[in-house]
Parts: C-alpha cells; structure tokens; sequence
C-alpha cells in the first residue's frame, strides 16, 4: 500500500508540474503580445495561437514566433535534439509551404531566459545564417543530427529534413533568436510608455485584463486571437483619460483646511438652522452633527471651486450630480412622510436626515464613483442651503409662513 502511495504521488506531482509550466507558458504567451502590440507600428496586428504562438503583420511582413517559458536561468528550450526546436522548424516549413511565394516573412526563436551561445548550438546557427553557403552549413548540420529515441520526435525529425530544400533554405534564412527579455513588469511598463501622471502599473494590469478578455471572448465566439494595434491603442487611450478623471475628480478630504473662521462664518447659514429645527439630541450629538455639517460644507465648496476651475468637471456635470442628489432624497423624504401614528414631525425630520446623510451612501460625479463622503454630504448641505431640499416636514411651509409675516 505504501508503494502505492508514493507512486500516485509522484505522478500527481508530475502532473502538477506539467500542468504550472502549461499555465505559465500561456501566460508568457500574452505578455509577448502585449509587448508586440505596446512597439509595433501603426496598421499593425498581432495573434495568438494562430499560425503560430504569436503572429505579428506589420507593413506587408509576417512574423511568426514561438515563445518557450523556462523556469531554469540560461536553460536552452531549443537544443538540438529537443521537441521545440524540430515541432518548430516543422511549423514554419508548413507555413512556408503553402505561400504563393516564399518571401516577406520572418521567424523567431523567443524564450524568456537568453540562450547561451555554445558550439554546434543548431539554433544558433539557424539564427547566424545570412546567405546560402552558411544556409547550406547549417541544412547539413540539421540533416546529420541523430534521430532521437522517441518515435513522435523521430517522425517530426525525418519531416523536416526530407522537406525541399528551397522551403527548408527559407526557413533558415529567415528565422532569428529573439531578443532575450524577461518580460517582466518592468519591460512591459516601459513599453506601454504611460503618459505623464499616469501610473505604470495600474495601466499595466488594466492592458493585460483587457488583452486576456478580448482574446478569450474571441476564441468562444469561434473567431482568431487576433489584436490590431489600434485596438490597444484605443484601449490604452480609454484608460489613461479615466485612470486621469479619477486622479482628479477629488482632493482627499484632509488635503482641504477648514479654519475655525470659515466655520463661524457658517453657523447662522440656512443648512444649519434647517439641522437645529429637526431637534437632533442629545446635545453633544446634535452639536457634533452640526460642526461635522459645516465642515463637510466648507469641503464641498472648495473643491467645487477647485474642480470647475480645472476645467475637469463642467457645469453641467455638477447639474447632473445635484440631479442625483435631489432624486435620492425625494425618494427618502416620500417614504419617511407617509403617516405614521406615535411619530413626531421632528422624528420624520431626522429619519430623512439620517438616511439622506447615510455614511453609505457617496453620489456619482461626471459618470465616475467618488470616494470622499463630504462630496456628497457637502452638496446635500448645499441644497438644503439653498432650499432644493429640507428635513423637517413642515420646513417649506413654515418658511413661507415667516416670509409671508416679515412682508
């Protein structure tokens, strides 16, 4: 039983192995692609397990690159009697074969650990051929190369060294080592060059979320993975203008100062006295609710001010903003009024306050969800400043009561 156990471990561990260097692998895959799209030029397009493992048409060329993820540093995936490097030779051939002419194509080698340079390297002397003759040096070396133990890797070897020269000679000819990165987060932020004030890894990790859903939705709709430059660009565009909005939209509520001058200035203010005619109690509470109020107030109007004179939200974004506001109490004011035995008109009031000025609850500023609560609790403030809304009740019909007696 003992033996038995071990082995199904070992097997489940191989299994797990095979199965994290499948997944990373695939993920190596779309970081490349990601760094083809992020340099490539205008008109250009890039695809995943299309023709190859990457695809890159740009300016009337196509390049086709298989991408091998090595977990061990300096670790050659391309050896000479190695699966990858012959299935890969055997891939291109077959692309080769079935244009209408062999030019205006290249290959690469691409791995994400370089390859060290040794003597006899078949894939370094594929990379290193420039004309025929050294074609020809290295076509000979490719057709010496023992068979390997394995049947299926046998089968791929005699494949590609019985194909016709001329394909195997533009195979060669035209296939490199790519340059050597890691792919990294660091290469790649580089790459997508964010623009000034926009964070690099924010706007990476939004690219590669896009990039993932936009192939996978392709693939189940039975369509290529196949990206086109502007595409990303739109992409990068979109987020960077609203990763920009939200950097902007508001100041952290610490960052605006309230003096106490500003908040005496404020104590005989409408907003206020509307607070005192709901009777909010105990005393320590209700004084607490009121300083808390006038704060929020002071908050919202200096970074109204300071919003509108950036020019990043206009007037009638804040419209729509106030719009929201007045809805969401109307509604709140209707259900807490419905009559209600045993409940008094204070009591309505501060319900209506409470749920209103719910620490909750934040409004949405120029279609983006804010953060800070004195946005909304200030422009509630500011409404009830300005009469659009009231607490009490019976607040609209009193006032009008006292303006009528003081004419």
């Amino acid at each position: 039983m003992a033996i038995t156990i071990q082995q199904n471990t070992s097997t489940k561990s191989k299994r797990s192995r095979s199965a994290t260097a499948s997944i990373a692998g695939f993920e190596y895959q779309f970081e490349k692609m990601l760094h083809h799209l992020a340099t490539s030029l205008p008109g250009a397009s890039v695809g995943i397990e299309t023709d190859d493992d990457i695809s890159i048409s740009q300016d009337g060329i196509t390049s086709l690159e298989q991408d091998k993820f090595v977990v061990e540093a300096n670790k050659n995936p391309f050896s000479n009697r190695s699966e990858n490097l012959w299935k890969t030779l055997q891939i291109w051939i077959d692309y080769v074969a079935k244009l209408p002419s062999q030019d205006n194509f290249c290959f690469y080698f691409a791995t994400n650990s370089a390859i060290k340079r040794k003597n006899g390297s078949l894939v370094w002397m594929i990379s290193d051929v420039t004309d025929e003759e050294s074609a020809k040096k290295c076509i000979t070396a490719l057709k010496k190369t023992k068979k390997s133990t394995t049947e299926s890797l046998s089968q791929i070897m005699d494949y590609v060294k019985g194909c016709d020269y001329a394909i195997l000679e533009s195979v060669v000819m035209s296939a490199k080592v790519a340059d050597q990165e890691k792919m990294d987060g660091t290469v790649l932020v580089k790459a997508l060059e964010p623009p000034t004030g926009i964070d690099g890894s924010m706007l990476l990790n939004y690219m590669r979320g896009w990039l993932r859903s936009l192939v996978l939705n392709r693939w189940v709709t039975g369509n290529p993975g196949i990206v086109t430059r502007q595409e990303f660009v739109d992409a990068k565009d979109r987020h960077c203008e609203t990763q920009k909005r939200y950097r902007k939209i508001e100041r952290p509520w610490r960052e605006i100062v309230v003096s106490e001058d500003d908040k005496a200035n404020c104590v005989a203010k409408v907003f206020v006295e509307q607070i005192v005619e709901i009777k909010i109690m105990p005393e320590d509470i209700a004084s607490d609710t009121i300083e808390f109020a006038i704060e929020n107030y002071i908050r919202f109007f200096a970074e109204n001010s300071h919003l509108l004179n950036e020019g990043e939200i206009t007037d009638g974004e804040w419209s729509i903003f106030f719009d929201g506001l007045k809805n969401r109490w109307r509604t709140i004011r209707n259900k807490n009024t419905v009559v209600q035995q045993n409940v008094t008109r204070e009591e309505i009031g501060r319900r209506t306050y409470h749920e209103t000025l719910s620490p909750d609850y934040r409004e949405s500023l120029a279609g983006q969800q804010t953060t800070e609560l004195y946005l909304t609790h200030g422009g509630y403030h500011c409404l009830a400043d300005e009469e659009f809304v009231y607490w009490h009740p019976d607040y609209k019909n009193v006032h009008k009561s006292k303006n009528n007696k003081q004419q």
